[in-house]
């Protein structure tokens, strides 16, 4: 596949698009971070260290990774699917992929699991 540009879709920067610039450091995607009140830095290290930080929280890897996942598949609209750039695309990912999520977790974690999703999202 021939792209016209290797410009970051999501943020319509003049930057290279890059795993870790999609992933951290783009606006878009501090925007969505910031919906689920993760402050995340601009490198892997940042994420180990902000793992740590997650108070043993069961299901803290699976919400980033969800989130992770979601700028990916709301760039892939972008440019796949001619879609705009758009927070609530984000977000709707992210609730449709958590549902999932939830229905294959342990029914001990529901009540937490229920909480976090019902503030945030």
């Amino acid at each position: 596949m021939d792209l016209p540009s290797y410009n970051c879709v999501l943020c319509q920067g003049n930057i290279t698009e890059a795993i870790q610039h999609h992933l951290m450091r783009c606006p878009f995607s501090k925007l969505c971070w910031n919906l689920i009140n993760l402050q995340i830095s601009d490198d892997l290290s940042g994420y180990y260290n902000l793992a740590q930080k997650s108070d043993g929280q069961p299901f803290f890897l699976e919400i980033t990774v969800l989130m992770a996942w979601s700028i990916w598949i709301t760039r892939n609209g972008i440019i796949f699917d001619n879609q705009d750039a758009s927070i609530q695309r984000c977000t709707d990912n992210i609730r449709k992929e958590f549902a999932l999520v939830i229905h294959q977790t342990k029914k001990k974690y529901h009540p937490n699991i229920d909480l976090w999703a019902s503030s945030l999202l």
